[in-house]
């Protein structure tokens, strides 16, 4: 797992947590969006909207192709629509956590992007 930060010692405790609930699991923490998105497979934007123009900017050049997964707890079908309009050759998936009843919805257009993202959620759910 490649974490992305500019503030690298916000996401130390993170990848710590990680590797102490995942013994084998490779974490390594990155402060340069376009170089950690450079080498990801899957993008996982977990920010706030308003804030995905800037992080976009720093790595569209480098999402070509991959699922960009934009993981949000307040659903807005317009939120997807234009982070595809942001990024059109990328293959977004939207995942949309209720706290309330504990339940994640995925959307995409890409049904295998969907798909990976339902099972990597699923693996990480049942690894607790």
């Amino acid at each position: 797992m490649l974490l992305v930060e500019d503030e690298i010692n916000q996401l130390s405790q993170i990848a710590r947590s990680i590797k102490r609930n995942h013994l084998h699991a490779e974490v390594e923490i990155v402060d340069c969006a376009k170089e950690g998105c450079w080498q990801a497979d899957i993008i996982v934007l977990a920010i706030s909207f308003h804030a995905i123009k800037e992080v976009i900017e720093k790595i569209s050049e480098v999402a070509t192709q991959k699922i960009v997964l934009f993981i949000s707890n307040e659903y807005d079908k317009s939120n997807a629509t234009e982070l595809q309009h942001l990024l059109p050759h990328s293959r977004i998936v939207t995942a949309l956590f209720d706290s309330f009843s504990g339940e994640t919805f995925i959307e995409s257009n890409d049904e295998e992007a969907s798909e990976t993202i339902s099972k990597m959620i699923n693996t990480a759910v049942i690894s607790r």
